[in-house]
């Protein structure tokens, strides 16, 4: 069984992994204050939430990683570490089922 508190990202071909249960209250407060809304409410599956996301994860990693920073990812470097790599590259949108959309 998946653990589902378990998010991974890959950008530009390295993989970030984000574990829910081990988010920190800074780390949490930020993203709250970015979107204006409760942890429970943010949409991880939304530009800000996923701006948010990202920039957990790679802050992590590089403490002089900005939200900002964040927010200038382009969409087509951010794909799913699951899936093959695709010539055009992306991640592709999700409906709201998880379903990938054309």
């Amino acid at each position: 069984m998946a653990d589902d508190s378990l998010v991974k990202l890959k950008v530009d071909g390295d993989v970030f992994e984000v574990d829910f249960n081990d988010l920190t209250l800074d780390e949490v407060g930020v993203v709250e204050d970015m979107t204006g809304k409760s942890v429970q409410d943010i949409d991880w599956n939304s530009a800000r939430g996923m701006q948010g996301l990202l920039w957990i994860a790679m802050h992590r990693r590089n403490d002089r990683f900005t939200l900002e920073d964040a927010g200038r990812l382009k969409f087509s470097s951010i794909q799913d570490p699951e899936e093959k790599e695709r010539p055009t590259g992306g991640a592709r949108p999700r409906g709201k089922s998880g379903a990938a959309t054309s």
